[in-house]
């Protein structure tokens, strides 16, 4: 159950490690959950998917000072600031204010506030453009999340993914371990090891083909190419082909394409899940071979356990 009257909002790369901080499980933290009588701490919502930490730090000072910020347009903001001090009068008759405050008060955030401002910040320009996901982990986030949608008839903006994981932190299974929670959140590349094998296959036996779009030849060690990510789909094309034909449909004049349809087998792609997987097949050599060596003996260690049971 969330305890409404105790919420922080904050950054992180790694939400596991960040969480045993809150509660006192290892070093570090925050002044704010440091005190005992807040703890546990637990996670309930998280907004991942940012391609930098500034951009991560931005969103959230714009969701912790979401009164101010120039992020929410006047219109569109749910959060007024808290009323400034109030006068007193001294014993010498003079009028002053108790505290001077340099930028209007921070309101007290609630669940309902603070997931109305996430459905706000997710859509407005700075970061309507971003591979952005928002994971709910407790069930009364997620529906003030839809009281949000159903009060303003406002569905989340188109390329968002919403997430929901509602269960204990980890499983028992006879037999096995299943990770739950923020502890089953992707923090390095090994989601993408099927993805990563298929494109290091295609380009070292040369099957690169023809582009996808133009139908040129893709040389080999020549140029950008980016490659379908489902799996079945071995569509290859330039990497402007590909960005021409991503914002084709926009009307904007963006720049960095957000999504697009693969000509070949119809599956909806995200940019950045061909990008990320363009930049380590050319500079993360290293990388790939680490995650594919890891999925290797994922795979042998999960066929001796079939063998044994």
């Amino acid at each position: 159950m969330v305890r409404h009257n105790s919420l922080y909002i904050g950054s992180t790369p790694h939400p596991p490690r960040r969480l045993k901080q809150h509660n006192g499980e290892s070093r570090g933290g925050a002044r704010r959950t440091s005190r005992y009588n807040l703890r546990p701490w637990e996670m309930i919502t998280l907004v991942s998917g940012f391609p930098s930490m500034i951009a991560a730090l931005k969103f959230e000072w714009a969701l912790t000072n979401p009164h101010v910020s120039l992020h929410i347009p006047d219109e569109s903001r749910v959060t007024s600031p808290r009323r400034s001090p109030r006068r007193t009068t001294s014993k010498t008759g003079s009028s002053r204010t108790r505290k001077k405050a340099r930028m209007p008060k921070r309101p007290i955030p609630s669940l309902l506030s603070v997931i109305a401002n996430i459905h706000i910040l997710t859509g407005v320009p700075s970061f309507a453009r971003l591979p952005l996901n928002v994971h709910f982990l407790a069930e009364d986030a997620y529906a003030a999340w839809q009281h949000r949608l159903e009060s303003v008839q406002e569905p989340s903006r188109k390329g968002l993914r919403v997430l929901t994981d509602f269960a204990d932190a980890v499983d028992e299974v006879p037999g096995q371990t299943l990770v739950r929670g923020i502890h089953a959140l992707p923090l390095d590349y090994q989601p993408m090891a099927d993805y990563l094998d298929k494109a290091r296959s295609i380009v070292e036996f040369e099957q690169q083909g023809c582009c996808v779009h133009c139908a040129q030849d893709l040389e080999s060690d020549s140029g950008l190419h980016a490659l379908c990510p489902h799996d079945g789909c071995q569509a290859m094309g330039h990497l402007v082909c590909w960005s021409q034909h991503a914002l084709s449909g926009e009307k904007n004049g963006h720049v960095i394409p957000n999504q697009c349809a693969c000509p070949s087998c119809g599956g909806d792609i995200r940019w950045v899940d061909m990008m990320k997987e363009l930049s380590l097949r050319i500079r993360g050599e290293a990388q790939v071979d680490d995650v594919l060596k890891r999925a290797k003996r994922a795979k042998k260690k999960a066929a001796a356990s079939e063998k044994t049971s």
